[in-house]
């Protein structure tokens, strides 16, 4: 296969073309597979500090393209230019590879689920031999033919040893149907886009409210929403019908080799998190406020969380990234973070749209406004006078102006407030992150 070269991967993004520098960091965020040039899949170990070189590759920088370090789950090291030229990165399609693959995984979760459940054998030859026989035990929206013909090992483990766990875990007794795609899957998130227009704050992603990937109901299970008129009522009735192990909401995540579930939105206590420190710059040793776009608020419970808070597009995108020791956790948006901030009663983050035409102005109240707060929480290392030269150099772009602004706000908005707001925001972030907010669906996840 051909190989991912540094052109391919600086190659700009355009409305037909995505970001490839997204697409890599988010499926090396997500532990997803890449494909070798060999042909053959990987998985990467994620490292936080690989994640940030990538995320600071500028096109051109072909030697540090080449000189990423990158680690499989086989523990072996591999290069950038070890990737093949996929589909998602401008080059042909290939099987099992990635996010572009979502409805055949999810799917074939469901496939594996009811054939292991019938005849208690999730290898492939089984799914192959015995998948015409449990057609009424499974509903999804990708063919019988794609899934039986599949031949990607890593997947091929993961849904055997995900089939196992959750039949043997939670679906051993009584008849069930595994759904993806399936009518009752769309009458849910039907019923969700509907009482989701009447929230003062509406969820920006059905997946905040319920990342989940399939259903699974009782076999005679006929779903009811009729009565639903708000999200509280749609959150009840699913609280309710989980409880009676009629209806459940399950979030796949690719698993290695041991496997775990966790029960979100049940009522379950969540270990706290707590607000411990910020920075300002990229990295704690790092002396120059131009060297990266990005600030991290980092919080400290259970694990140690750094949540990279940055623009990923060209003047759009502003969100904040949640990356523990031991896990990642998910996305923020700027909205949310509003929500939040509000919710604690305390200022929050100016329009974006404001700040994008204030950026690309280079407004000098905007850049002096920075500077001052920048020098409340770190030392500049230049005079108001360099600093705004600088802004308005070439060199500086307007995506940096517009992201380290909003980031510095948030934390000066943070620092003004009680030790327990800055807590609470943490812990709120953190939650909305793992679709764990007082708004969300219960839902077991499974990874």
């Amino acid at each position: 296969m051909a190989k991912l070269t540094a052109a391919d991967f600086f190659k700009e993004a355009t409305a037909s073309r995505p970001d490839r520098k997204k697409i890599f960091l988010e499926k090396y965020m997500k532990g997803e597979p890449f494909m070798l040039n060999s042909g053959k899949p990987i998985v990467f170990k994620f490292d936080k500090k690989t994640f940030d070189i990538v995320a600071g590759l500028i096109p051109g920088d072909n030697k540090g393209y080449a000189s990423v370090p990158l680690k499989g789950t086989d523990n072996r090291p591999y290069k950038m230019t070890d990737l093949a030229k996929t589909k998602e990165f401008g080059g042909g399609g290939g099987s099992g590879a990635g996010a572009e693959n979502t409805k055949m995984n999810e799917s074939s979760v469901c496939l594996w689920c009811a054939v292991y459940k019938e005849y208690g054998d999730a290898s492939l030859g089984s799914i192959v031999k015995n998948y015409k026989s449990v057609k009424d035990a499974y509903i999804t929206d990708e063919s019988d033919a794609n899934m039986i013909k599949q031949t990607d090992e890593l997947w091929l483990a993961h849904y055997e040893r995900t089939a196992k766990f959750l039949v043997d875990g939670l679906f051993k007794q009584g008849e069930w149907v595994f759904h993806r795609g399936s009518d009752l899957v769309d009458a849910i998130n039907d019923k969700f886009k509907e009482v989701n227009k009447k929230m003062d704050v509406p969820f920006a992603n059905i997946n905040k409210w319920s990342p989940a990937d399939i259903w699974v109901s009782k076999k005679d299970f006929v779903l009811d929403l009729s009565k639903v008129m708000f999200m509280d009522d749609l959150n009840r009735y699913l609280t309710n019908e989980l409880k009676n192990r009629n209806l459940i909401g399950i979030s796949l995540k690719k698993t290695q080799n041991s496997i775990h579930q966790t029960n979100y939105n049940v009522g379950e206590k969540r270990p706290p998190m707590f607000f411990d420190s910020y920075r300002v710059m990229s990295t704690k040793r790092d002396a120059n406020i131009f060297s990266s776009k990005d600030v991290y608020i980092v919080g400290k419970g259970e694990d140690t969380i750094d949540m990279q808070v940055r623009s990923f597009d060209d003047l759009s995108g502003y969100q904040g990234e949640l990356i523990g020791a031991v896990a990642k956790y998910g996305k923020i948006a700027h909205g949310p973070m509003n929500m939040i901030l509000s919710d604690l009663g305390l200022d929050k983050l100016p329009d974006q749209q404001g700040i994008v035409s204030k950026a690309r102005a280079k407004d000098e109240r905007l850049a002096k406004e920075l500077f001052k707060m920048f020098s409340l929480y770190a030392d500049p290392g230049m005079s108001e006078d360099q600093f705004l030269t600088i802004i308005n150099s070439t060199t500086t772009k307007a995506d940096w102006l517009f992201s380290k602004y909003l980031g510095v706000k948030l934390i000066d908005i943070l620092m003004k407030a009680t030790p327990a707001q800055r807590n609470d925001f943490v812990q709120g972030a953190l939650g909305y992150a793992l679709s764990n907010t007082k708004h969300s669906a219960p839902f077991i996840k499974v990874s």
